[in-house]
């Protein structure tokens, strides 16, 4: 139960920030889009002067996407959204490669980049795929098009179209870049804080080690009644360690060995216990249940409930009842 609820906290983490990197990209796009749509206007480029402004308008639409809504309930739509961008790329890369421009083939390199942050390495492969299958396909209809370019553009043009492209190009790959670094760097720390939790106390504990291990306790103990730093729903044991001058190896086997529980279900067990404070003063008629649990550390309704039932035995209901 407890490694689930570890991994149902972890799940919630990512997809936390997985939603901030969403909705920054879209401020990006949008900042791309009214770039290349005022220089178009600039020049009169048509008909791409149009099509900025409704690929403009669209974004703005879909920022409200994931602004609005959780994670989970726009997930599905991001493969969606990476295939309609390629169909949407597509024939501007044609139209340019008339000309002999090759800069616009960047954009395609930005949806792998982007499925780094969304999905498992084996589906990264599989977009990559998709976008190598595009590419090939360009260089096949260009011998269907007439020789004369659809759409004509002067070098000038061309030289500063190619210049915004690399710039908006490099910006959004090293966002990307910069999102996948984080999203990978918490699944590490997680990583190792689950091995840390899986920490086993020797049988040949002296009793140095037992006095030491006493002390440690008793400063965690003090610290999380002066300082209530399990009410931040990101307080993790590096910080505890921090705090209390010591390492997270050291923490772990003080709790273990003085309340045998992993260091999660020890902030949770604090977080609870201030919630049933909460509750037993009934702040449940002058708060919302929400108010209660976020201000004791918890994020998420359904972790909340889970971590509830698991310590108390009873659900939040319940309790609230029997009280």
């Amino acid at each position: 139960m407890n490694i689930t609820l570890d991994a149902e906290s972890n799940l919630f983490e990512l997809d936390r920030i997985r939603k901030k990197i969403s909705i920054g990209y879209f401020y990006a796009i949008i900042a791309v889009f009214l770039l290349f749509a005022g220089y178009y206007w600039y020049e009169s480029i048509e008909p791409f002067k149009y099509l900025m402004l409704i690929g403009l308008f669209f974004h703005c639409f879909c920022f409200f996407v994931p602004y609005m809504l959780s994670y989970d309930l726009f997930r599905p739509l991001v493969s969606v959204y990476l295939v309609f961008v390629s169909i949407m790329i597509y024939p501007m890369v044609l139209m340019f490669w008339q000309h002999g421009q090759i800069t616009t083939f960047m954009w395609f390199f930005l949806i792998p980049t982007a499925a780094t942050v969304y999905y498992t390495v084996r589906k990264v492969m599989l977009w990559s795929i998709y976008i190598f299958v595009l590419i090939c396909s360009v260089f096949f209809v260009s011998m269907f098009l007439p020789e004369t370019p659809i759409i004509s553009f002067s070098d000038n043009q061309l030289s500063t179209l190619n210049i915004l492209t690399i710039i908006c190009f490099l910006a959004l790959f090293f966002y990307f870049l910069y999102g996948t670094n984080i999203i990978n760097q918490i699944k590490i720390q997680k990583s190792q804080e689950s091995e840390i939790d899986n920490v086993v106390i020797e049988n040949n504990i002296t009793e140095q080690d037992v006095e030491r291990l006493n002390k440690l306790f008793d400063g965690i103990s003090t610290y999380f009644k002066k300082k209530k730093p399990y009410c931040d729903p990101d307080f993790s044991i590096s910080q505890l360690a921090t705090a209390v001058d010591s390492n997270i190896t050291y923490i772990s086997k003080a709790i273990k060995f003085n309340k045998n529980m992993s260091f999660n279900i020890f902030v949770n067990s604090y977080r609870i216990e201030m919630v049933k404070e909460m509750l037993d003063s009934d702040l449940q008629n002058k708060y919302t249940m929400r108010y209660i649990y976020t201000s004791s550390g918890f994020r998420h309704q359904s972790t909340f409930n889970k971590v509830f039932k698991q310590i108390e035995g009873v659900t939040p209901s319940e309790y609230i009842k029997n009280v």
